[in-house]
């Protein structure tokens, strides 16, 4: 039985990884990981960021480490739908964080 437990984690990480890397591994994850790095840096009080100094930021985190072109993934994808949620205003490069976050 424990074999069989053993097993399928196994078959459950190979899933989640592959799903990872084909960029299905859940939206709301990385919106999550997103928004919590906004609200760290809005806590350090830094409150505009380029878009490359924040996908440095949150490139090697958990949610992220899997995703190809990350870059693009966050400028393209995550940044706009966590501007509609009002964390943060993007013009050009720039990324302002909403001053409510600190």
């Amino acid at each position: 039985m424990l074999r069989a437990i053993e097993i399928f984690e196994q078959l459950s990480q190979t899933y989640i990884q592959a799903a990872a890397r084909l960029g299905y591994a859940g939206e709301e994850t990385e919106l999550n990981c997103v928004v919590e790095a906004m609200e760290r840096y809005a806590k350090k009080r830094k409150m505009k960021m380029t878009v490359r100094q924040f996908r440095d930021a949150v490139k090697n985190l958990k949610p992220m480490q899997n995703v190809p072109n990350v870059t693009q993934r966050i400028r393209e994808v995550l940044l706009p739908k966590v501007e509609s949620m009002g964390y943060c205003a993007i013009d050009g490069e720039q990324i302002y964080l909403n001053p409510k976050l600190k």
